[in-house]
Protein backbone atom coordinates (compact mmCIF):
# COMPACT_ATOMS: atom_id res chain seq x y z
CA UNK A 1 0.00 0.00 0.00
CA UNK A 2 2.80 2.42 0.92
CA UNK A 3 4.54 1.75 -2.39
CA UNK A 4 1.33 2.41 -4.32
CA UNK A 5 0.73 5.63 -2.36
CA UNK A 6 4.26 6.81 -3.06
CA UNK A 7 3.81 6.10 -6.74
CA UNK A 8 0.52 7.98 -6.72
CA UNK A 9 2.23 10.98 -5.15
CA UNK A 10 4.63 11.18 -8.09
CA UNK A 11 1.98 11.50 -10.79
CA UNK A 12 -0.04 14.66 -11.19
CA UNK A 13 -2.36 16.05 -13.84
CA UNK A 14 -1.66 19.28 -15.66
CA UNK A 15 -4.59 20.77 -13.75
CA UNK A 16 -2.90 20.05 -10.43
CA UNK A 17 0.36 21.63 -11.59
CA UNK A 18 -1.58 24.64 -12.86
CA UNK A 19 -3.52 24.90 -9.61
CA UNK A 20 -0.31 24.81 -7.57
CA UNK A 21 1.31 27.50 -9.71
CA UNK A 22 -1.85 29.58 -9.48
CA UNK A 23 -1.88 29.08 -5.71
CA UNK A 24 1.75 30.22 -5.38
CA UNK A 25 1.34 33.04 -7.90
CA UNK A 26 -1.74 34.42 -6.12
CA UNK A 27 0.24 34.47 -2.88
CA UNK A 28 2.06 37.75 -3.46
CA UNK A 29 4.26 37.27 -6.55
CA UNK A 30 5.51 40.36 -8.36
CA UNK A 31 5.07 39.08 -11.92
CA UNK A 32 1.42 38.14 -11.42
CA UNK A 33 -0.25 39.20 -8.15
CA UNK A 34 1.02 42.78 -8.08
CA UNK A 35 1.41 43.21 -11.84
CA UNK A 36 -2.22 42.37 -12.64
CA UNK A 37 -3.50 43.65 -9.27
CA UNK A 38 -4.63 41.62 -6.22
CA UNK A 39 -8.30 41.93 -7.26
CA UNK A 40 -7.71 40.22 -10.62
CA UNK A 41 -5.50 37.54 -9.05
CA UNK A 42 -8.09 36.71 -6.37
CA UNK A 43 -10.92 36.56 -8.90
CA UNK A 44 -9.04 34.23 -11.28
CA UNK A 45 -8.01 31.96 -8.40
CA UNK A 46 -11.56 31.89 -7.03
CA UNK A 47 -13.21 31.12 -10.37
CA UNK A 48 -10.74 28.41 -11.36
CA UNK A 49 -10.83 26.44 -8.10
CA UNK A 50 -14.61 26.81 -7.80
CA UNK A 51 -15.32 25.64 -11.37
CA UNK A 52 -12.91 22.73 -10.98
CA UNK A 53 -14.54 21.82 -7.67
CA UNK A 54 -17.97 21.79 -9.32
CA UNK A 55 -16.76 19.94 -12.45
CA UNK A 56 -15.41 17.03 -10.43
CA UNK A 57 -18.57 16.99 -8.28
CA UNK A 58 -16.64 17.31 -5.06
CA UNK A 59 -18.73 17.44 -1.93
CA UNK A 60 -18.77 20.53 0.27
CA UNK A 61 -17.86 19.75 3.88
CA UNK A 62 -16.07 21.30 6.84
CA UNK A 63 -18.07 24.54 6.44
CA UNK A 64 -17.04 25.41 9.98
CA UNK A 65 -13.35 25.42 9.03
CA UNK A 66 -11.21 28.53 9.42
CA UNK A 67 -11.43 29.94 5.85
CA UNK A 68 -15.23 30.03 5.97
CA UNK A 69 -15.34 31.37 9.54
CA UNK A 70 -12.81 34.06 8.64
CA UNK A 71 -14.75 35.01 5.49
CA UNK A 72 -17.91 35.45 7.60
CA UNK A 73 -16.02 37.57 10.15
CA UNK A 74 -14.68 39.84 7.41
CA UNK A 75 -18.09 40.07 5.72
CA UNK A 76 -19.78 41.16 8.95
CA UNK A 77 -16.95 43.57 9.64
CA UNK A 78 -17.18 45.43 6.32
CA UNK A 79 -21.00 45.40 6.10
CA UNK A 80 -21.99 46.15 9.71
CA UNK A 81 -19.16 47.33 11.96
CA UNK A 82 -16.78 49.26 9.68
CA UNK A 83 -18.47 50.58 6.57
CA UNK A 84 -16.29 53.65 5.93
CA UNK A 85 -14.18 51.76 3.37
CA UNK A 86 -11.89 53.54 0.92
CA UNK A 87 -10.81 50.43 -1.01
CA UNK A 88 -11.98 46.85 -1.65
CA UNK A 89 -9.44 45.13 0.57
CA UNK A 90 -12.16 43.38 2.55
CA UNK A 91 -13.85 41.95 -0.54
CA UNK A 92 -10.53 40.62 -1.81
CA UNK A 93 -9.88 39.00 1.56
CA UNK A 94 -13.26 37.24 1.44
CA UNK A 95 -12.64 35.99 -2.11
CA UNK A 96 -9.20 34.66 -1.16
CA UNK A 97 -10.60 32.90 1.93
CA UNK A 98 -13.41 31.14 0.06
CA UNK A 99 -11.12 30.25 -2.86
CA UNK A 100 -8.60 28.77 -0.40
CA UNK A 101 -11.38 26.70 1.19
CA UNK A 102 -12.19 25.09 -2.18
CA UNK A 103 -8.52 24.80 -3.15
CA UNK A 104 -7.39 22.83 -0.10
CA UNK A 105 -10.57 20.75 -0.06
CA UNK A 106 -9.60 19.57 -3.56
CA UNK A 107 -6.38 17.99 -2.26
CA UNK A 108 -5.41 15.01 -0.18
CA UNK A 109 -2.96 16.47 2.37
CA UNK A 110 -0.02 14.25 1.47
CA UNK A 111 -0.62 14.73 -2.24
CA UNK A 112 -0.67 18.50 -1.75
CA UNK A 113 2.49 18.37 0.36
CA UNK A 114 4.42 16.38 -2.23
CA UNK A 115 3.31 18.62 -5.10
CA UNK A 116 4.10 21.77 -3.10
CA UNK A 117 7.63 20.54 -2.42
CA UNK A 118 8.17 19.45 -6.01
CA UNK A 119 7.05 22.72 -7.60
CA UNK A 120 8.68 24.95 -4.98
CA UNK A 121 12.03 23.17 -5.25
CA UNK A 122 12.08 23.73 -9.02
CA UNK A 123 11.24 27.41 -8.54
CA UNK A 124 13.92 27.68 -5.83
CA UNK A 125 16.61 25.99 -7.95
CA UNK A 126 15.93 28.39 -10.83
CA UNK A 127 15.84 31.34 -8.42
CA UNK A 128 19.22 30.43 -6.91
CA UNK A 129 20.79 30.29 -10.36
CA UNK A 130 19.27 33.65 -11.32
CA UNK A 131 20.37 35.14 -7.99
CA UNK A 132 24.01 34.10 -8.39
CA UNK A 133 24.13 35.09 -12.07
CA UNK A 134 22.73 38.53 -11.23
CA UNK A 135 25.28 38.96 -8.44
CA UNK A 136 28.21 38.32 -10.79
CA UNK A 137 26.68 40.53 -13.47
CA UNK A 138 26.02 37.83 -16.05
CA UNK A 139 22.36 38.74 -16.40
CA UNK A 140 20.89 42.21 -16.45
CA UNK A 141 17.61 43.22 -14.93
CA UNK A 142 14.89 45.23 -16.58
CA UNK A 143 13.05 47.98 -14.76
CA UNK A 144 9.27 47.88 -14.99
CA UNK A 145 6.56 49.87 -13.23
CA UNK A 146 4.31 47.80 -10.97
CA UNK A 147 1.76 49.57 -8.82
CA UNK A 148 3.36 52.94 -9.54
CA UNK A 149 6.78 51.80 -8.33
CA UNK A 150 9.93 50.81 -10.21
CA UNK A 151 10.82 47.14 -9.84
CA UNK A 152 13.96 45.35 -10.99
CA UNK A 153 12.95 42.13 -12.73
CA UNK A 154 14.52 39.41 -14.83
CA UNK A 155 11.51 37.91 -16.52
CA UNK A 156 9.44 36.52 -13.60
CA UNK A 157 12.22 36.84 -11.00
CA UNK A 158 12.30 39.86 -8.70
CA UNK A 159 15.76 41.33 -8.12
CA UNK A 160 15.08 44.63 -6.39
CA UNK A 161 13.08 47.81 -5.95
CA UNK A 162 14.83 51.06 -6.82
CA UNK A 163 18.04 49.25 -5.90
CA UNK A 164 19.20 45.62 -6.13
CA UNK A 165 18.37 43.42 -3.15
CA UNK A 166 21.62 41.42 -3.36
CA UNK A 167 19.43 38.77 -1.70
CA UNK A 168 17.15 36.16 -3.22
CA UNK A 169 13.50 37.18 -3.44
CA UNK A 170 12.60 34.63 -6.15
CA UNK A 171 9.09 35.39 -7.47
CA UNK A 172 7.94 37.38 -4.45
CA UNK A 173 8.04 41.05 -3.49
CA UNK A 174 10.99 40.75 -1.11
CA UNK A 175 13.33 38.13 0.40
CA UNK A 176 11.40 38.19 3.68
CA UNK A 177 8.31 36.99 1.82
CA UNK A 178 10.18 34.32 -0.12
CA UNK A 179 11.54 32.70 3.04
CA UNK A 180 7.98 32.08 4.30
CA UNK A 181 7.28 29.67 1.44
CA UNK A 182 10.64 27.94 1.86
CA UNK A 183 10.37 27.39 5.62
CA UNK A 184 6.80 26.13 5.23
CA UNK A 185 8.16 23.26 3.12
CA UNK A 186 10.25 22.12 6.10
CA UNK A 187 7.27 22.43 8.44
CA UNK A 188 5.18 20.22 6.15
CA UNK A 189 7.88 17.54 6.29
CA UNK A 190 8.93 18.04 9.92
CA UNK A 191 7.57 14.67 11.00
CA UNK A 192 9.41 12.85 8.20
CA UNK A 193 12.65 14.67 8.98
CA UNK A 194 12.31 13.86 12.65
CA UNK A 195 11.58 10.16 12.01
CA UNK A 196 14.21 9.80 9.22
CA UNK A 197 11.57 8.64 6.75
CA UNK A 198 12.30 11.15 3.98
CA UNK A 199 12.57 9.75 0.49
CA UNK A 200 15.83 10.54 -1.25
CA UNK A 201 14.13 12.80 -3.81
CA UNK A 202 12.37 14.75 -1.05
CA UNK A 203 15.64 15.12 0.87
CA UNK A 204 17.33 16.55 -2.24
CA UNK A 205 14.47 18.99 -2.78
CA UNK A 206 14.59 20.12 0.84
CA UNK A 207 18.35 20.57 0.47
CA UNK A 208 17.73 22.93 -2.46
CA UNK A 209 15.17 24.81 -0.40
CA UNK A 210 17.60 25.04 2.55
CA UNK A 211 20.14 26.69 0.25
CA UNK A 212 17.37 29.00 -0.91
CA UNK A 213 16.67 30.05 2.70
CA UNK A 214 20.34 30.97 3.12
CA UNK A 215 20.23 32.99 -0.11
CA UNK A 216 17.28 35.07 1.12
CA UNK A 217 19.49 36.41 3.93
CA UNK A 218 16.32 37.05 5.91
CA UNK A 219 16.76 37.44 9.68
CA UNK A 220 13.36 35.92 10.46
CA UNK A 221 13.97 33.22 7.85
CA UNK A 222 17.22 32.28 9.56
CA UNK A 223 15.59 32.24 13.00
CA UNK A 224 12.76 29.96 11.79
CA UNK A 225 15.20 27.63 10.02
CA UNK A 226 17.47 27.39 13.08
CA UNK A 227 14.46 26.59 15.28
CA UNK A 228 13.53 23.76 12.91
CA UNK A 229 17.08 22.37 13.03
CA UNK A 230 17.28 22.68 16.82
CA UNK A 231 13.97 20.86 17.27
CA UNK A 232 14.99 18.04 14.94
CA UNK A 233 18.29 17.64 16.79
CA UNK A 234 16.88 17.76 20.31
CA UNK A 235 14.33 15.08 19.47
CA UNK A 236 16.97 12.65 18.22
CA UNK A 237 17.29 9.34 20.07
CA UNK A 238 21.08 9.29 19.61
CA UNK A 239 21.46 12.69 21.31
CA UNK A 240 24.41 11.55 23.47
CA UNK A 241 26.11 9.28 20.93
CA UNK A 242 29.24 10.18 18.97
CA UNK A 243 27.08 10.93 15.95
CA UNK A 244 24.86 13.15 18.09
CA UNK A 245 27.85 15.07 19.46
CA UNK A 246 29.22 15.65 15.96
CA UNK A 247 25.82 16.87 14.77
CA UNK A 248 25.56 19.13 17.82
CA UNK A 249 28.97 20.64 17.03
CA UNK A 250 27.92 21.26 13.43
CA UNK A 251 24.65 22.80 14.59
CA UNK A 252 26.45 25.12 17.03
CA UNK A 253 28.92 26.09 14.28
CA UNK A 254 26.07 26.77 11.85
CA UNK A 255 24.25 28.85 14.47
CA UNK A 256 27.42 30.83 15.24
CA UNK A 257 27.97 31.58 11.55
CA UNK A 258 24.36 32.67 11.10
CA UNK A 259 24.34 34.77 14.28
CA UNK A 260 27.59 36.55 13.42
CA UNK A 261 26.64 37.12 9.77
CA UNK A 262 26.36 40.69 8.49
CA UNK A 263 22.63 40.19 7.91
CA UNK A 264 21.83 39.35 11.54
CA UNK A 265 24.27 41.77 13.15
CA UNK A 266 23.24 44.70 10.97
CA UNK A 267 19.57 44.03 11.78
CA UNK A 268 20.27 43.92 15.54
CA UNK A 269 22.32 47.12 15.29
CA UNK A 270 19.59 49.11 13.54
CA UNK A 271 18.16 52.17 15.28
CA UNK A 272 14.70 51.45 16.67
CA UNK A 273 13.74 55.11 16.35
CA UNK A 274 14.93 55.56 12.77
CA UNK A 275 13.51 54.63 9.37
CA UNK A 276 14.99 51.12 9.45
CA UNK A 277 13.46 47.69 8.99
CA UNK A 278 13.71 47.06 12.72
CA UNK A 279 12.26 50.45 13.64
CA UNK A 280 9.41 50.29 11.13
CA UNK A 281 8.40 46.77 12.18
CA UNK A 282 8.50 47.68 15.87
CA UNK A 283 6.24 50.69 15.37
CA UNK A 284 3.93 48.68 13.10
CA UNK A 285 3.55 46.00 15.77
CA UNK A 286 2.88 48.44 18.60
CA UNK A 287 0.41 50.43 16.50
CA UNK A 288 -1.57 47.40 15.30
CA UNK A 289 -1.66 45.93 18.80
CA UNK A 290 -2.98 49.21 20.22
CA UNK A 291 -5.63 49.42 17.49
CA UNK A 292 -6.72 45.86 18.25
CA UNK A 293 -6.92 46.50 22.00
CA UNK A 294 -8.82 49.77 21.65
CA UNK A 295 -11.35 48.10 19.31
CA UNK A 296 -11.47 44.57 20.81
CA UNK A 297 -14.60 43.27 19.08
CA UNK A 298 -14.96 45.34 15.90
CA UNK A 299 -11.43 46.40 14.98
CA UNK A 300 -10.78 49.32 12.66
CA UNK A 301 -11.94 47.59 9.50
CA UNK A 302 -10.37 46.55 6.21
CA UNK A 303 -9.24 49.46 4.06
CA UNK A 304 -11.28 51.99 6.03
CA UNK A 305 -10.84 55.66 6.86
CA UNK A 306 -10.69 54.66 10.52
CA UNK A 307 -7.80 52.25 9.91
CA UNK A 308 -5.95 54.87 7.85
CA UNK A 309 -6.49 57.55 10.51
CA UNK A 310 -5.24 55.39 13.35
CA UNK A 311 -2.30 54.18 11.27
CA UNK A 312 -1.27 57.75 10.55
CA UNK A 313 -1.71 58.74 14.20
CA UNK A 314 0.23 55.74 15.58
CA UNK A 315 2.93 55.68 12.87
CA UNK A 316 1.85 52.36 11.39
CA UNK A 317 3.67 52.60 8.07
CA UNK A 318 3.36 49.11 6.58
CA UNK A 319 1.24 46.88 8.91
CA UNK A 320 4.09 44.39 8.50
CA UNK A 321 2.84 41.87 11.07
CA UNK A 322 0.09 39.87 9.37
CA UNK A 323 -1.48 38.53 12.56
CA UNK A 324 -1.49 41.87 14.40
CA UNK A 325 -2.71 43.67 11.26
CA UNK A 326 -5.71 41.35 11.02
CA UNK A 327 -6.37 41.79 14.74
CA UNK A 328 -6.31 45.56 14.18
CA UNK A 329 -8.89 45.07 11.43
CA UNK A 330 -11.36 42.81 13.29
CA UNK A 331 -10.45 42.99 16.99
CA UNK A 332 -8.07 41.51 19.55
CA UNK A 333 -10.18 38.34 19.84
CA UNK A 334 -8.77 37.28 16.46
CA UNK A 335 -5.38 36.32 17.95
CA UNK A 336 -6.57 33.47 20.25
CA UNK A 337 -9.13 32.42 17.62
CA UNK A 338 -6.40 32.18 14.98
CA UNK A 339 -4.03 30.22 17.24
CA UNK A 340 -6.75 27.76 18.27
CA UNK A 341 -7.84 27.11 14.67
CA UNK A 342 -4.22 26.72 13.53
CA UNK A 343 -3.31 24.25 16.29
CA UNK A 344 -6.55 22.30 15.81
CA UNK A 345 -5.92 22.02 12.05
CA UNK A 346 -2.26 21.00 12.43
CA UNK A 347 -3.23 18.27 14.87
CA UNK A 348 -5.42 16.68 12.21
CA UNK A 349 -2.38 15.57 10.19
CA UNK A 350 0.29 15.61 12.88
CA UNK A 351 -0.50 13.41 15.89
CA UNK A 352 2.40 14.63 18.01
CA UNK A 353 1.32 17.35 20.46
CA UNK A 354 4.84 18.77 20.89
CA UNK A 355 5.57 18.72 17.18
CA UNK A 356 2.26 20.40 16.39
CA UNK A 357 3.09 23.08 18.94
CA UNK A 358 6.52 23.62 17.34
CA UNK A 359 4.93 23.97 13.89
CA UNK A 360 2.41 26.45 15.28
CA UNK A 361 5.11 28.59 16.94
CA UNK A 362 7.32 28.71 13.84
CA UNK A 363 4.36 29.32 11.52
CA UNK A 364 3.23 32.17 13.78
CA UNK A 365 6.72 33.69 13.57
CA UNK A 366 6.61 33.45 9.78
CA UNK A 367 3.13 34.99 9.58
CA UNK A 368 4.26 37.83 11.84
CA UNK A 369 6.93 38.83 9.34
CA UNK A 370 4.66 39.96 6.47
CA UNK A 371 1.12 41.25 5.99
CA UNK A 372 0.23 37.98 4.30
CA UNK A 373 -2.80 36.82 6.27
CA UNK A 374 -5.25 37.25 3.41
CA UNK A 375 -3.11 35.39 0.86
CA UNK A 376 -3.80 31.71 0.03
CA UNK A 377 -0.44 30.55 1.43
CA UNK A 378 -1.53 31.67 4.91
CA UNK A 379 -4.31 29.05 4.97
CA UNK A 380 -1.90 26.15 4.49
CA UNK A 381 -2.00 25.19 8.19
CA UNK A 382 -5.53 26.47 8.78
CA UNK A 383 -7.66 24.93 6.05
CA UNK A 384 -9.15 21.43 5.96
CA UNK A 385 -7.89 18.97 3.35
CA UNK A 386 -10.05 16.42 1.57
CA UNK A 387 -8.82 13.44 3.57
CA UNK A 388 -8.69 15.06 6.99
CA UNK A 389 -11.17 13.76 9.58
Amino acid sequence: MMKMDNQRMKTYTWEEYFMMMLFLSTSGTMYYFYYFSPGVAYMVFFLFVLLRFIYYKNRMKYVGSYPIVFAVIVFLNITIFNTDTIDRNGIGTILAAIASYFFFLSFDFYRFRALYLKVLSIITACSIIVYFLSEVGWIHFQTIIIGGRSEMMWYIFHLGWNYPFHRMASLWHEPGACMIFLNIAFLLYLSDIRQHTLHKSDAIRLGIIALGILCTQSTTGYIAFVLILVYCFLRRKDFFSCKGIVLLALLVLFFAIIYNSDVIQSKFAQDEEGVTSKGIRLRDNLACLQMAIEHPFTGCGFGTKTFARYSNMLDNATSSNGILRTAACVGIYFIPLYLLFAFYSIRRWNKSFIQSLVILVIFTILESNEAYMELPISYIFLARYRNMI
